[in-house]
């Protein structure tokens, strides 16, 4: 019984190092299609991301991407510079996808006006019944920026430097 505990330790152990060690080794920006796609489709919005992936699963899962925008290009977008999203493991399992903490830096949205004076900002398109809900416990924002544009694509205001701490603990 005790070799069976051993062997059993030392398989454990060894899918944890491997958890923790390959994604290391995976060339995420040779896959960015695919993570671009995965992440459009729970979004519902067009992600684009145009620097550095990084993934992680130990000891949370967590996906840090730079140069990312939501949003269709020349209307109503969401971009920022960084962005970064840290998992609860557990709700995984469930199909559910809790996000402990995420992070948006130098986000810029931006939102515009229509001729009949709406405002037409980011909304995710229809998204299909393999979508599961996505839950925010904290979301920080630094160096943010609001832009309204016209109709025309021309800004007509700008607010900028924001910055906040948002955190819905239930």
């Amino acid at each position: 019984m005790r070799d069976f505990l051993t062997v059993i330790a030392f398989l454990l152990i060894l899918v944890l190092s491997a958890a923790l060690a390959v994604p290391y080794f995976i060339d995420w920006e040779a896959r960015r299609g695919e993570v671009e796609g995965v992440l459009g489709e729970a979004l519902g919005l067009p992600v684009r991301t145009g620097g550095a992936i990084a993934l992680r699963l130990l000891p949370t899962p967590e996906i840090v991407l730079s140069e990312v925008s939501l949003g269709e290009s020349g209307g109503a977008m969401l971009a920022a510079r960084q962005l970064s999203v840290e998992v609860a493991p557990m709700p995984l399992i469930k199909g559910e996808v809790r996000v402990i903490e995420a992070g948006l830096d130098a986000p810029v949205l931006t939102v515009r006006v229509a001729e009949d004076g709406a405002l037409t900002v980011p909304r995710p398109r229809s998204v299909s019944a393999a979508n599961v809900a996505i839950a925010i416990e904290r979301l920080g924002i630094t160096r943010g920026e609001i832009r309204i544009e016209n109709a025309a694509g021309a800004e007509i205001a700008r607010i900028g430097d924001i910055g906040a701490e948002i955190v819905a603990a239930s």
